[in-house]
């Protein structure tokens, strides 16, 4: 059998185990029928800094994986001394320290404990390790530009989220598609601002109009 066949049977069931036993605060699946492509979920981690925040994240396997690490990016921007802006992260078990017996599910939680306890000793981004180990407070406040205010001179704050293109949308309005979005990946295949789009807006929940009007604005 092909290695690409049969990495294709190891997805497979990490899908399927996925499915029947998420990992906390955590979701993933194939962007369509493409398995070697597949798009992830955080919910921000409780009693961290990015508590409330959801971040989605792309994951593209090799075609010789397990014996190779997926390559995992952030879409959504986030402010971390181990993740750049383009998304990179720094965590070991992606680079050197990969073996065959991790999974998706492996892999996410320990993207979720990196947003608990960065590593700022071994950082991506080094102004913002530099930051983080000298005025803990500076970088907490740092995050503030995850969040914004629920209504003008409101004191009540939702996460900024970040689809794929980067825009930032209240939680009133995501958290409502993100229920009815079947797995992360239904969102990947949305379109906006397309005519091939139309179809799938009759079928959004009934907040899809308020999300129209910020991409449209």
């Amino acid at each position: 059998m092909p290695r690409w066949e049969l990495c294709l049977d190891d997805m497979q069931r990490e899908l399927t185990d996925l499915q029947r036993d998420p990992p906390a605060q955590c979701s993933a699946g194939p962007v369509g029928d493409d398995l070697f492509h597949w798009q992830a979920t955080i919910m921000g981690p409780n009693d961290s800094p990015y508590q409330g925040g959801v971040f989605f994240l792309t994951i593209h396997f090799p075609t010789d994986y397990p014996f190779k690490p997926p390559k995992v990016v952030f879409t959504t921007k986030i402010y971390h001394p181990n993740i750049n802006s383009n998304g990179s992260i720094c965590l070991d078990i992606l680079r050197s320290q990969w073996s065959p017996a991790l999974t998706v599910s492996k892999v996410l939680l320990s993207i979720c404990s990196l947003l608990c306890d960065p590593n700022p000793d071994d950082p991506l981004v080094p102004e913002i390790a530099h930051t983080y180990k000298a005025d803990r407070e500076k970088y907490v406040s740092s995050l503030d530009c995850l969040w914004a205010p629920a209504a003008p001179g409101s004191s009540q704050k939702y996460p900024k989220l970040v689809l794929p293109g980067q825009q930032g949308f209240p939680m009133d309005i995501i958290l409502p598609i993100l229920s009815w979005a079947e797995t992360p990946a239904s969102l990947t295949n949305i379109s906006f601002d397309s005519e091939e789009g139309e179809e799938d807006k009759s079928s959004f929940p009934s907040c899809y109009s308020s999300l129209a009007a910020i991409t449209e604005s």
